[in-house]
């Protein structure tokens, strides 16, 4: 269970004041007028009539396009205990894509859950909607026993799974994760019988543990769940700061994850590095349906804006998210995972370490201590620093455990044995 809530409102140091959105009798705005612009019912009529479909390929295609891969559940479950072993750096973060933009994602003790649908449709309607065209590599029932935390950026039906409340809200509450949930979002979880609800306003903080800070940051969109109820509740993203105590050097290793859920650009991402200087670990941003661009515009980023917000929240690793899952608009299935490639080159931005896509299932592992590779099938071993990579040699590290020394390090089969993509 999480601490009592800690809503300190993050107005900023000395003149400087963050963003926030406009609320006017309980319906929420977006601040920024340069870059906000309110899509209406003709607008929707007009890009439906002219909208191009979009082909999904036959399944033998997919299966090399998209390919859904069997998450490494032995990692995935001994995680937390390879960091406590130093087997893993004590900063190591792993994120597993389920897909669209749900991430499985375990770092400093806690298991999160990223906007979880595990729905065969985002939709109101069981039949009717945007249709799951990739299966989920995994299903609830296979995630870790104890999942901590589930961040919710906002009410939409490819963000917010009913079908996954309930399944946790049916849970002892001893059980239950933390929801963390935009401003008026608290009543809609109850309903579904969760416990532990925290909602926050752009830029509140809630210290979910002694290590972990949890921040709601803000994000150009909206919400809606049903026909009468547009912007009642807000939406944004979630950042995680981790200090986790060092034995060694009785200092905080200090780690961040950034999930920023859907968002047009704007110039709130330039606020950012005022907020958390040192910039993020691991950012996860959406990356697809964009087309058609005066449409979407204002509420979902391309693959060029993508990059740009990596660069202006000083992301170190950014995967990207928010596609090949469901077909939500008129870009092709594969476009934004190829563009991703070209406009990070064109932004000077490593499309191998710094900003790069998973397979559904896949896992990338961010740590600098990394111990026989051999057996981490199906992840994408990233280092947090390329000039501080300890590799060591199964044999070697557990001759090592007694005395917690990783300085004598085997690297003769490092080359064979150990593949940082």
């Amino acid at each position: 269970m999480a601490n009592n809530n800690n809503n300190d409102d993050n107005v900023g140091e000395g003149d400087f004041k963050f963003s926030q959105p406009f609320e006017k009798n309980g319906i929420f705005d977006n601040p920024w007028s340069d870059t906000w612009e309110v899509r209406g019912l003709s607008d929707l009529i007009k890009w439906q009539w002219n909208s191009q479909k979009v082909i999904i390929p036959p399944q033998d295609q997919l299966e090399k396009l998209f390919p859904v891969l069997k998450p490494n559940m032995e990692l995935i479950n001994n995680f937390h205990e390879l960091v406590k072993n130093k087997n893993l750096s004590p900063t190591a973060i792993l994120a597993t894509w389920i897909g669209h933009s749900s991430f499985l994602v375990q770092m400093n003790k806690v298991n999160i859950l990223t906007d979880p649908v595990f729905a065969d449709r985002c939709s109101p309607i069981s039949f009717i909607g945007p249709k799951r065209y990739r299966e989920v590599p995994l299903t609830l029932d296979e995630l870790p026993e104890n999942i901590d935390m589930v961040l919710i950026s906002h009410n939409h039906y490819d963000h917010l799974d009913i079908s996954v409340a309930e399944h946790f809200g049916k849970m002892s509450e001893d059980k239950q994760p933390t929801y963390f949930v935009p401003y008026g979002m608290k009543t809609w979880c109850e309903d579904r019988g969760l416990k532990s609800v925290v909602e926050l306003k752009w830029w509140e903080n809630y210290q979910f543990n002694d290590e972990i800070n949890c921040i709601f940051v803000p994000a150009q969109h909206w919400s809606k769940r049903s026909l009468f109820t547009k912007n009642e509740t807000l939406w944004g993203g979630w950042v995680l700061e981790s200090n986790r105590p060092n034995e060694e050097t009785k200092e905080l290793d200090y780690s961040s994850l950034f999930f920023c859920g859907d968002t047009g650009y704007c110039e709130v991402f330039k606020e950012f590095p005022q907020r958390f200087k040192s910039g993020f670990d691991m950012a996860l941003l959406p990356i697809g349906a964009y087309c058609p661009r005066w449409f979407m515009r204002p509420q979902h980023i391309n693959v060029e804006e993508a990059v740009t917000i990596h660069l202006d929240t000083k992301s170190r690793h950014s995967i990207g998210m928010h596609h090949g899952t469901f077909v939500l608009t008129d870009e092709p299935i594969t476009e934004p995972r190829e563009l991703l490639v070209e406009e990070a080159k064109k932004q000077n931005v490593d499309p191998e370490n710094e900003f790069f896509t998973l397979n559904h299932g896949q896992s990338s592992l961010l740590t600098d201590i990394i111990v026989n590779q051999s057996k981490y099938d199906n992840v994408r071993v990233i280092p947090i620093n390329e000039d501080n990579v300890v590799y060591i040699n199964e044999d070697n590290n557990n001759n090592n455990n007694n005395n917690n020394d990783i300085n004598e390090i085997d690297e003769s089969e490092n080359e064979n044995d150990i593949n940082i993509e």
